[in-house]
């Protein structure tokens, strides 16, 4: 590590100050000391700008499983799916994946986490979606504070920036989406219209969009017996079917779906900006 020298430099004009009493190299024992204790205060924030100048690869492992699930990022030009495999990482790097239940968040599920939210701020510069900096994982169904009667596989609590899920909600819907409903994009589209909500769409079009449901992917009772719970953002919902059932949506609310794809179809001009 960079600070290493300086403990080395620093530990020898100890040596020359207190033992061979060479008084004229204090002014030297400044640097030495104070580098390297700025350097580890701010190493986070050294890590974050030097991964920003310079991204790691994705593992060809996690390339090929979000190749093989996720259409969006399937049918995005090369220059756009690396800046989104790039997104994705730092996004893992960066928040805090808080395992209940189980030992530790495995790096596919941190990938299906990121993906989600790199998909919905793609054209943004803030791809980390606010200061929401924790997704806690639970094995199975959990209750919390918000629902504390009531068993369900996700929820984002905006009062303390998190985002809690079940990994036998966050699989499924992530590697068969249109037969699960994908909770933990629901989870990451209502943060993203919390952060954004000049971005929501109308009531009346919320409302036409309830009535089509069916017709575009999932009844809207499956929906409601999936998350379980009573106050579901629609809004958030016609998010996600944008992105799981995109021709159906876009035969069945053309303009909603017009609305979203100048959202969220990635710009050329941004397609550079990490």
């Amino acid at each position: 590590m960079i600070i290493f020298p300086f403990l080395i430099l620093a530990g020898i004009l100890f040596y020359c100050l207190y033992v061979l009493e060479m008084e004229f190299l204090s002014i030297y024992l400044v640097p030495c000391v104070v580098i390297p204790v700025g350097v580890t205060i701010f190493a986070p924030q050294i890590d974050w700008w030097w991964m920003k100048k310079h991204p790691p690869k994705m593992p060809v492992e996690l390339k090929h499983f979000l190749l093989e699930h996720n259409e969006f990022y399937a049918n995005l030009k090369p220059i756009h799916k690396k800046k989104f495999e790039g997104r994705v990482l730092l996004y893992m790097w960066a928040r805090e994946f808080i395992p209940k239940e189980i030992e530790k968040v495995p790096d596919d599920i941190r990938m299906i986490c990121a993906q989600y939210a790199v998909q919905l701020s793609l054209n943004q510069s803030d791809y980390l979606l606010g200061d929401n900096d924790r997704v806690v994982m639970y094995k199975h169904p959990f209750i919390s504070p918000r629902y504390p009667s009531i068993f369900h596989g996700s929820e984002y609590y905006a009062e303390d920036g998190v985002l809690i899920f079940s990994l036998d909600r966050i699989l499924p819907g992530f590697i068969e989406p249109t037969l699960y409903f994908p909770a933990a994009a629901y989870e990451y589209a209502k943060l993203y219209l919390h952060l954004k909500p000049d971005e929501s769409p109308t009531s009346l079009q919320i409302d036409e969009f309830r009535s089509k449901m069916g017709l575009m992917g999932f009844q809207e009772l499956y929906v409601k017996e999936f998350l379980a719970i009573p106050d579901i953002d629609w809004a958030a919902v016609s998010l996600v079917y944008y992105f799981i059932f995109n021709e159906s949506f876009k035969t069945n609310m053309p303009t909603l779906e017009q609305y979203f794809a100048d959202i969220f179809q990635p710009k050329i001009q941004l397609s550079k900006v990490l």
